[in-house]
């Protein structure tokens, strides 16, 4: 399917479920898709209520509901920060069916199946015409191939995909929200400001938690330490050495970096050497 096949959004919801953006970055993203022919519905609220989030727990909560109950296309988060899995205990039940747009620490709301059609990304990052297509793709519900260069994959990864914020999914492991993953699945992880020994005892952590019993391979973005990123090989060196014996590649998301591209959440995904393809899974 053409891009120009593809039914674009009209409009769209913004919210602030973890910590409080700024008046500045949202008329950034107001403008940006106001370009894109996307108008913008609402106004979040930018008065601080609490110290290190947007508001209190329910409040936040009730942003949410009213996102996914009312007109718009689409949910985009203003932001990440913090607070997202604190809302966790206040869902009996999925919400909404509309594309939910966000990363970092919005993990908690996309690992946990909270939101059933999210994909991982920043809006900032759909100013480049490739992130673009696929987020236009992943809208449309249409399958996608991203080439790659990943030439340690001998053959074939076939599983959903699951893709997170490594410091918030670990935060996540143990608890009653994040359930292990009954199908093969592989992962998507990145991961900002945090130093090589912390990464280290995140991944250690993630190895031992059995959830990893069903992964069938890592898909590893960028990390990053004090604005410099980690080459490829820091990170093997980690994984080698806690014995992480599944296949990894490189696939570009992370809050530092060039060409980063969104990640739909629990598609059918193949990887081979050369490309990576989505596929969406059947009543999204």
């Amino acid at each position: 399917m053409r891009t120009s096949d593809l039914t674009e959004p009209r409009t769209a919801f913004v919210v602030q479920p973890a910590s409080l953006g700024t008046k500045v970055s949202f008329h950034r993203l107001e403008a940006f898709f106001k370009q894109k022919g996307i108008q913008v519905i609402n106004t979040p609220k930018f008065k601080r209520k609490h110290p290190y989030m947007a508001g209190e727990d329910i409040e936040r909560y009730r942003e949410l509901l009213s996102a996914f109950s009312s007109s718009a296309d689409i949910v985009v988060c203003l932001r990440g920060g913090y607070g997202s899995q604190r809302l966790l205990p206040l869902f009996n039940k999925r919400i909404g069916n509309k594309l939910f747009l966000g990363y970092s620490d919005i993990t908690a709301l996309q690992v946990t199946r909270v939101v059933p059609f999210a994909v991982y990304g920043d809006w900032t990052w759909l100013k480049s015409a490739k992130a673009w297509e696929i987020f236009l793709k992943i809208f449309n519900r249409s399958s996608f191939t991203v080439k790659l260069n990943n030439p340690s994959i001998k053959k074939p990864l076939k599983g959903v995909s699951l893709a997170a914020n490594l410091s918030i999914f670990t935060d996540l492991l143990g608890t009653t929200f994040l359930k292990e993953v009954p199908e093969k699945f592989i992962l998507f992880l990145e991961d900002t400001n945090e130093p090589l020994y912390r990464l280290d005892r995140m991944f250690f952590q993630l190895v031992n938690s059995k959830f990893l019993k069903n992964c069938v391979g890592l898909g590893l973005g960028n990390f990053d330490y004090q604005e410099r990123l980690f080459s490829s090989q820091r990170l093997k060196t980690i994984l080698d050495s806690l014995a992480i014996n599944l296949p990894t590649f490189y696939y570009p998301v992370g809050h530092r970096g060039k060409g980063l591209l969104p990640v739909p959440q629990w598609w059918h995904v193949t990887v081979d050497s050369k490309e990576i393809n989505f596929r969406p899974p059947e009543g999204i």
